[in-house]
């Protein structure tokens, strides 16, 4: 059973995403390619991603990536039979620099940890099946890895690290958390397992906010294991890898809280303080659609379509920010639901809040 403090607390994971999500330019996610090293960058606002270089190495494989506490972006890059090698990828050209060669012959996930640990997924079974995974530390100056122990999963992703913790995707069960001290992995959610392509790669943003990739850009919620759809990569190939890189968060931010067929929401921040608020909503697909004459801020562009509603007028508080609900959505709502804060006072747009589960 749902309760507000749920509802509350999916809000904030959800809504800091939003803050983050925004026509940051500056923030970007570097993924690099499983099978070719082609490296691309993925637009936190809408999902698509676009290609900076190569690596330069295409003959093996691409299986994961992680960034330093310094800035500094490596990968694995190997083969099933044969120990995986370590490089450092420029974000601004793609290429490849060695860096190590590691004692492991399958990695399939990896993130740094405090004082730049670098915890590596060992598929202790490539290419033969059912693929365990075991957890391990490895020494980038040295290749040499020790082990922590043995996660339990079998269809481990990624790794990535926030807050303490240690996160993972796993093919089977969705979002997980693994142990760090002994490897074992608890699944998050056991009723949701989420979306499942050919790779996920999870990667933490700013405010501790947990990125999934895929065929698409999701937002994780690391409460119920639920993502939320920012938009498709259009990327024909598959990501081996990715990691967000760090920018200035946007002023104007829209987020929904919780899921269909329970309470849900909506807030936003970064509105003129003190001054009103139209959120809108639209089923269906999305726009561009102008804001009619007659009405405030006419001819302002909308990413909603020509359906559109008003949902509520709202005032901001002093800080800018505002909350409606919680309310029942039906789950019928899902996929079709899009909603737009409008800023009556200067006319700004929010970004556009999909609601997908």
């Amino acid at each position: 059973m749902r309760t507000n403090a749920d509802w509350e607390c999916r809000g904030l994971a959800t809504l800091a995403w939003v803050l983050l999500a925004v026509g940051a330019e500056a923030q970007e996610i570097i993924a690099v390619d499983a099978l070719n090293g082609n490296v691309s960058s993925v637009d936190v606002h809408s999902g698509a991603a676009s290609l900076i270089g190569s690596t330069g190495l295409n003959q093996y494989s691409w299986s994961a990536m992680a960034r330093d506490s310094s800035g500094r972006l490596i990968a694995s890059y190997g083969r099933f039979d044969h120990p995986y090698e370590i490089h450092e990828i420029n974000t601004s050209t793609g290429q490849a620099t060695f860096i190590s060669q590691t004692d492991l012959n399958g990695i399939g996930a990896m993130a740094f940890g405090p004082g730049d640990i670098l915890y590596v997924a060992h598929d202790t079974t490539t290419p033969a099946g059912p693929h365990p995974f075991d957890l391990y530390i490895v020494d980038l100056v040295s290749g040499l890895s020790s082990r922590v122990g043995a996660t339990g999963l079998t269809n481990l992703a990624s790794l990535a690290y926030g807050k303490g913790e240690l996160w993972g995707y796993d093919g089977n069960l969705g979002l997980v958390r693994i142990d760090p001290a002994t490897g074992l992995a608890s699944d998050v959610n056991p009723s949701f397992r989420g979306p499942l392509d050919l790779t996920e790669s999870l990667s933490f943003g700013e405010g501790d906010v947990l990125f999934l990739v895929d065929a698409g850009l999701w937002v994780m919620d690391k409460i119920t294991g639920v993502p939320c759809l920012v938009g498709s990569t259009f990327y024909p190939g598959v990501f081996g890898g990715v990691e967000f890189l760090p920018g200035p968060a946007p002023p104007f931010a829209l987020g929904t809280l919780g899921q269909t067929g329970g309470p849900m929401g909506a807030e936003f921040v970064g509105a003129t303080p003190d001054g009103q608020v139209a959120l809108l909503l639209a089923l269906g697909p999305g726009g561009p659609t102008p804001v009619a004459s007659g009405y405030p801020c006419a001819g302002t562009i909308l990413d909603l379509n020509s359906g559109l509603t008003l949902v509520s007028l709202l005032r901001a508080d002093s800080a800018g920010s505002a909350r409606i609900g919680p309310a029942f959505v039906p789950p019928a709502a899902a996929g079709s639901a899009r909603l737009q804060a409008l800023d009556l006072t200067t006319c700004a747009t929010s970004n556009l809040a999909q609601v997908i589960y």
